[in-house]
Formats: C-alpha cells, sequence, structure tokens
C-alpha cells in the first residue's frame, strides 16, 4: 500500500506559512491547498452520490465543482490569498486528462484515490523528479474533518500525519477577540 504523508493543521494555524517553507525543500513537492476535494466531498452527500454514478467524460466537471468550484485554476492563476508560490505550479490539462481517463465510479474511495493520482501527474508534468509528495490538510475538528478524511484516506493508503497546533488562546484573540459575546474558555475547551 502507497504511503501518504499529510500535514494537518487547525485553520490560522501559520498553515499556509508552514506550506510555503516546505514547499521551498528541494526535496517535498507541497501542493496547494489541494485538502478542499477531500473536504467537500466528505461534507456533501450529494456530491458523494454524483461522484460514484458520474461518468468518465463528466468527471472532469465533477471534481472542478468538489474542489470548491474551481479552486486549482484560481491557484495557479495566482489568483488566491495565502498560495505562496503556486501560480504556474499545476498542469491542469493534465489533471483532468488523469480524471477523465482513470475516473473510478461506484466507489467513493476510487475517487479521492483518483483525484490524488490526478494531482501526482500535475505536478509531475509541471515538475519532473523524485520529489515526495506531501499533502497538506487544513482541517476543522468540529466539523469531523480529521475522522471522516481519515477513514476514506486509510482505505486506500498507508497513512503518515504530522498535526501543528497553535495556542487556541492565540487563535482566539486573532479573530473572535473582537466579538465582545465570544469566551475564550469555550473557545479553549472546543
Amino acid at each position: 500500500m502507497e504511503e501518504l504523508l499529510i500535514i494537518a493543521a487547525a485553520p490560522r494555524s501559520g498553515n499556509h506559512l508552514l506550506r510555503g517553507l516546505l514547499d521551498g525543500h528541494p526535496a517535498l513537492l507541497v501542493p496547494p491547498d489541494e485538502d478542499y476535494f477531500v473536504r467537500q466531498l466528505m461534507r456533501s452527500s450529494s456530491l458523494r452520490f454524483r461522484s460514484r454514478v458520474c461518468s468518465p467524460s463528466r468527471a472532469p466537471d465533477l471534481y472542478r465543482e468538489i474542489q470548491k468550484n474551481g479552486h486549482f485554476e484560481k491557484v495557479v492563476s495566482g489568483g488566491t490569498q495565502n498560495s505562496f508560490d503556486t501560480a504556474g505550479l499545476l498542469d491542469l490539462d493534465a489533471y483532468y486528462d488523469y480524471v477523465r481517463t482513470h475516473h473510478r465510479r461506484f466507489s467513493l474511495g476510487g475517487v479521492v484515490r483518483t483525484h490524488f493520482e490526478a494531482l501526482e501527474a500535475a505536478l509531475k508534468a509541471e515538475l519532473p523528479g523524485s520529489r515526495r509528495k506531501v499533502y497538506f490538510c487544513a482541517m476543522q475538528a468540529r466539523r469531523g474533518d480529521l475522522e471522516v478524511c481519515g477513514e476514506i484516506l486509510s482505505q486506500n493508503y498507508r497513512i503518515r500525519t504530522l498535526f501543528v497546533f497553535r495556542d487556541p488562546r492565540s487563535h482566539f484573540h486573532s479573530v473572535l477577540g473582537r466579538n465582545p459575546e465570544a469566551s475564550v474558555e469555550k473557545f479553549c475547551e472546543r
């Protein structure tokens, strides 16, 4: 079984900075914000159903929708915040050609595996060489992302995971501290 290295971080934990720093290492290749696909798929019963019955010829449109309506296109054009040095990183034609050719119907795990394989094909086309693939995921524990994503990914990969945490009090003050109704104690407990 193929190994998948995942670096998971809570939102506002410095995850985009860490992603940029790791991608600067010559032995690593960290695709931009790829986790949207898995999270969106796991959160929507409609997308899960449609991905299982979708024909391969229509799969590229569905995969584009699952990744937050064309997030990769925005990243590649440099049109997103917090994506450092990612303009032109992915060969989107290679990604969607792979999806069209290899989409696995009737298997949710197969859909996720097709996405990861297509992503690898898109990265290889742009950056040849043997660099270790690191998939970076910004997970939200309260939405069950860790459990459902881990469950579906472990069906196809031997997973190695590193979690990055920020002191929740710092997170609270950077975002929620301006809300007089918010409670730092409840936030830290969650």
